[in-house]
């Protein structure tokens, strides 16, 4: 962890495309899971807000990916 945080800073750009990379990753997968959560309990209050949660998600984690 060490040599890895002295890399980073030695060479920023590298680093922030690795960490936007994968905040990317992070976003889309749990926007993929929130979502299918959301769909499998629909019934529960709060539906409108979990979905538009889930979207907003995937939807940052594809901007994160396409366009780092």
């Amino acid at each position: 962890m060490v040599v890895l945080g002295l890399v980073a800073i030695m060479v920023p750009p590298i680093a922030t495309l690795a960490v936007e990379i994968l905040f990317g990753w992070l976003f889309l997968i749990s926007g993929i899971m929130g979502l299918i959560t959301t769909f499998w309990m629909r019934h529960t209050p709060g539906f409108w807000w979990a979905l538009l949660s889930a979207v907003l998600g995937i939807a940052a984690g594809i901007v994160l990916l396409a366009w780092p």
